[in-house]
């Protein structure tokens, strides 16, 4: 689902994190959840610029009242749309995230 260089920064982040830690990933970030029954996905693509894309995706759970809204940042790699970055009101990117929980050299 993701691209290479996101893909690569969650695992960095996975590396740094020590067992007893919940690292900056403590959930699914593709539907900013760790728990869920039914998740029911309205997506609109905003955007379409060569290769490139930005999606804005409503998340329904079964049994919740408000949905979550989620922007992804998509990127073609080998002919394949992948998750490049992810936003949602309380995160502004998933990259950001992982970047600034990275250990400083």
């Amino acid at each position: 689902y993701f691209d290479p260089q996101l893909l690569a920064l969650m695992d960095s982040a996975d590396k740094a994190t020590s067992d007893d830690d919940a690292g900056p990933l403590d959930g699914d970030p593709v539907c900013d959840c760790q728990d869920y029954r039914k998740l029911r996905a309205d997506i609109k693509v905003k955007s379409i610029d060569g290769d490139t894309a930005v999606a804005v995706v409503n998340l329904r759970d079964q049994g919740v009242a408000k949905a979550k809204v989620l922007t992804y940042y998509l990127a073609q790699r080998g002919g394949q749309w992948r998750i490049h970055d992810i936003s949602n009101p309380d995160m502004p990117s998933l990259r950001r995230l992982l970047i600034n929980s990275s250990p400083k050299a």
